[in-house]
């Protein structure tokens, strides 16, 4: 990820480390991560934090998120405090995302509303903060399955896409339309407006062109052709000659 400031900041899943490269002072240093692969250490440091394996990172207001083995972590960028928001073990239907069992989410995009999404495994899983700091309300929004946790009761239909394969990278437009890579079908997809109030696309291509053509030409000439000409020659020829030579 590159900040507007050309700070970027980048995973190394050889070393389970997060590096930052400080553009003022061309200097890398560690992020986040110990050099363990684990996940564990929320809560404290993201220095002193065990990764499994940065895919995406992406920056909110204020916070750095990244998709790590099969979680979402955020990272404060004031205190520097590590915290899984989505993702434990053995739990498939918690209400909250950091409580819920998730497959790979090697994706994570963040929406102009403020809300997260990410990859899991082949489903795109929308995740928004709560008046409880630790609990994010979790919903799939396309994939094979619409149960969610507290999102539950918002009309945002799964409306497309029912066939997805694992997820590689996502991304999501100012319309909250998401963009989904699936390498196992060497493709992109697209899904409309998720915000739109039936969840179906805000504008629908119409199965007719909007003009269609017209098998008769659309003005007629003034005047229709006639089987005689409209202008008689003023002069006829005549069969026999005006003089006859004489005798």
């Amino acid at each position: 990820y590159v900040e507007s400031n050309g700070n970027i900041y980048f995973g190394d899943n050889s070393l389970y480390r997060l590096f930052k490269y400080n553009a003022v002072t061309k200097r890398v240093t560690t992020f986040a991560g110990k050099g363990v692969n684990s996940m564990t250490g929320d809560g404290g440091k993201a220095t002193s934090a065990s990764l499994k394996s940065v895919f995406s990172i992406v920056m909110g207001t204020g916070q750095l998120y990244f998709a790590d083995g099969s979680r979402i972590r955020m990272v404060d960028m004031t205190t520097s405090i590590i915290t899984s928001i989505a993702g434990a073990t053995g739990n498939y239907a918690a209400t909250c995302a950091n409580s819920l069992n998730l497959g790979t989410t090697n994706s994570v995009a963040i929406g102009t509303s403020g809300a997260i999404y990410f990859g899991d495994n082949a489903r795109v899983r929308q995740m928004v903060a709560t008046t409880n700091a630790s609990c994010w309300s979790h919903k799939v929004v396309l994939g094979t399955s619409k149960t969610g946790g507290l999102l539950s009761d918002i009309s945002v239909p799964m409306w497309a896409f029912s066939d997805i394969a694992a997820i590689s990278g996502i991304w999501v437009n100012s319309n909250e339309s998401i963009f989904i890579a699936e390498p196992a079908f060497s493709r992109i997809r697209y899904s409309f407006d998720l915000s739109a109030p039936t969840g179906q696309p805000t504008r629908q291509p119409s199965g007719q062109p909007t003009r269609q053509p017209s098998c008769q030409p659309t003005s007629q000439p003034s005047r229709d052709p006639t089987s005689q000409p409209t202008v008689q020659p003023s002069r006829q020829p005549s069969s026999q000659p005006t003089r006859q030579p004489s005798g």
